[in-house]
């Protein structure tokens, strides 16, 4: 038998919740595409048209960079600390869009109805994006928990001109 040193289970659980991630995104990046796309061909006669214009192109322009975090994921193999940076701008954006979402749809007057689609929305946030930013961020303590492990046992002690020094060594240089 050979030794497969694949990814561990919890990787591939990870990589899998990230390829939902993006299964999910993409029909609401492109729902809002071609919102903007027909409100761009529609010509703009007030400021209230071009406001909900310009917010349909940036909600348009950040859950596509969703998916786009999602394949340099996949396709790439990265440090802890940049699968910790991406994995936060990722729920950063998606928490943005559901806060974005709240506060757009609180002045309105809307139904019950709307306002448990935003509930739903933020049970969607918290249990597909926020695990995989857990993990990440429980990889990178783990990854500098091992570092700080290693470098502990190999502290030098140097003069101010670099010579190394042993530790029994006064300080100040030799009394007599």
């Amino acid at each position: 038998m050979s030794s497969d040193t694949g990814p561990s289970l919890a990787q591939q659980i990870i990589r899998a919740i990230t390829v939902f991630q993006a299964i999910v995104i993409v029909p609401v990046a492109l729902l809002h595409g071609v919102i903007a796309f027909f409100g761009l061909l529609i010509p703009i006669s007030t400021w209230g048209a071009f406001w909900i214009l310009l917010q349909e192109i940036i909600i348009f322009l950040a859950y596509t960079s969703i998916p786009i975090i999602v394949i340099l994921q996949w396709r790439n193999t990265y440090t802890a600390s940049t699968a910790l940076k991406l994995e936060a701008c990722k729920s950063s954006l998606v928490t943005g869009l559901w806060v974005w979402w709240v506060v757009r749809m609180s002045g309105t007057g809307v139904a019950k109805t709307v306002a448990l689609n935003g509930v739903a929305y933020a049970v969607v946030i918290v249990l597909l994006f926020y695990p995989s930013l857990i993990n990440s961020f429980l990889q990178y303590r783990q990854v500098k928990k091992s570092e700080y492990q290693d470098r502990e046992g190999t502290i030098e002690l140097c003069d101010h001109y670099g010579d190394r020094r042993e530790e029994n060594d006064v300080l100040l240089g030799s009394v007599d």
